[in-house]
C-alpha cells in the first residue's frame, strides 16, 4: 500500500517539471477571450503591469547559460479520489526539496531531491536536460519526470496576450515495473504570456495553460477487481483516459527560473471492467530562497 501512495504522490506532483499526453484543443482563442479554462487562476489573475517589460517587438523567452542555481522547494497538493461519481478519498501531502541547476553540454541539468513528509516519509529524485526553449532530453530508461516539457516556449517574440501550442509529452504510469523503459504519449498544450506581475517583492513572468487528453491506453485486456494477497481490490489499468490540466506559472526575470506553479487537474479512468474511476488533483509549488552556487 505504501508503494502505491509513493507513485500515486509522485504522479501528481512531479507536473511542475514535465509534460502530457495525446488531446485535441479547440482553435487558437483570440486575445481578447477568456480561455477554456475557467479556473480560479483565470478568475482571479495576478495584477500585471501591461507596458512593463513590453516592447514593440515582445519578448523572445530563451533558457539561456546559467552559473550553477540552487533552489529550495517547497510544495504541496491534495489528491481526490472519485468512485462512480461518489468521492471516496482525499488524500493530501506535503514536500520539501533542492534542486541543483547547471550547465552540460549547452544545456541545462535540472536535479532534484525532495523528501515527502505526508502521508508518508521518503525521498526521490530525478535529472533532465532541457534546451533554449524547454525541451527535455531524458535517457530513455528513466520513468520520470512523468510529464515533460512543461512550459515549452516558440522561437518567437511573445507580447503580453499572445498565446502558443506547443507538445508535450506523459509516460504512462500503468505499466509492469519490470519493464525495461516506459510508454510515451504526446499531447497539445496551449499557452498564453499574461505579462509581468509581482512575487515576493520580485518582478516575475505570468503565464497560463491548459490541455486535455484523451486516449487508449492499450490495457483493456487486464482484468479488473482482482483482489491481491492483502485483500485490496486491484481495479487493473485502464482501459481510457481522459481528463483536463490548468494551471499558472511564474518565472523569473533574471534566470527565467519557475519560482511558483499551480497545477489542476481532473482525470476520469474507464476501467476494463465498466467501474468509472475518477481524480481531481491540486498541486502548488514554490522555492523559499534562490541562491548562487
Amino acid at each position: 500500500m505504501q508503494h502505491y501512495i509513493k507513485k500515486v504522490v509522485i504522479l501528481f506532483s512531479i507536473l511542475i517539471f514535465s509534460g502530457y499526453v495525446y488531446s485535441q484543443l479547440p482553435p487558437l482563442p483570440k486575445i481578447e477571450e477568456n480561455p477554456p479554462n475557467k479556473g480560479d487562476e483565470q478568475k482571479n489573475p495576478p495584477e500585471t503591469n501591461q507596458n512593463e517589460g513590453q516592447t514593440d517587438n515582445g519578448i523572445i523567452f530563451k533558457l539561456e547559460t546559467i552559473e550553477n542555481t540552487a533552489l529550495d522547494l517547497n510544495f504541496k497538493g491534495s489528491l481526490t479520489y472519485i468512485e462512480n461519481n461518489t468521492p471516496k478519498k482525499t488524500l493530501e501531502y506535503g514536500a520539501k526539496g533542492i534542486l541543483d541547476i547547471k550547465m552540460q553540454d549547452g544545456k541545462r541539468l535540472y536535479s532534484y531531491k525532495y523528501k515527502f513528509e505526508k502521508p508518508i516519509e521518503f525521498e526521490h529524485g530525478y535529472s533532465y536536460l532541457s534546451d533554449s526553449v524547454g525541451n527535455m532530453t531524458v535517457a530513455p530508461n528513466n520513468f520520470e519526470p512523468y510529464y515533460r516539457n512543461i512550459p515549452c516556449f516558440p522561437d518567437k517574440a511573445l507580447k503580453i496576450g499572445d498565446g502558443w501550442y506547443s507538445k508535450a509529452y506523459k509516460v504512462l504510469e500503468f505499466t509492469n515495473e519490470n519493464i525495461e523503459k516506459p510508454d510515451i504519449y504526446p499531447i497539445d498544450m496551449f499557452y498564453r504570456y499574461e505579462g509581468i506581475t509581482d512575487y515576493r517583492n520580485d518582478k516575475v513572468y505570468y503565464f497560463t495553460f491548459w490541455g486535455v487528453e484523451d486516449f487508449n491506453s492499450g490495457f483493456a485486456i487486464l482484468p479488473g477487481n482482482v483482489t491481491n494477497d492483502k485483500g485490496e481490490v486491484d481495479l487493473g489499468a485502464p482501459a481510457r483516459i481522459m481528463g483536463e490540466i490548468s494551471g499558472k506559472i511564474l518565472m523569473s526575470t533574471d534566470k527565467l527560473l519557475i519560482v511558483y506553479q499551480k497545477v489542476t487537474t481532473d482525470k476520469i479512468y474507464a476501467h476494463p471492467n465498466g467501474l468509472i474511476t475518477e481524480y481531481m488533483s491540486e498541486v502548488e509549488i514554490n522555492t523559499e530562497k534562490i541562491k548562487d552556487k
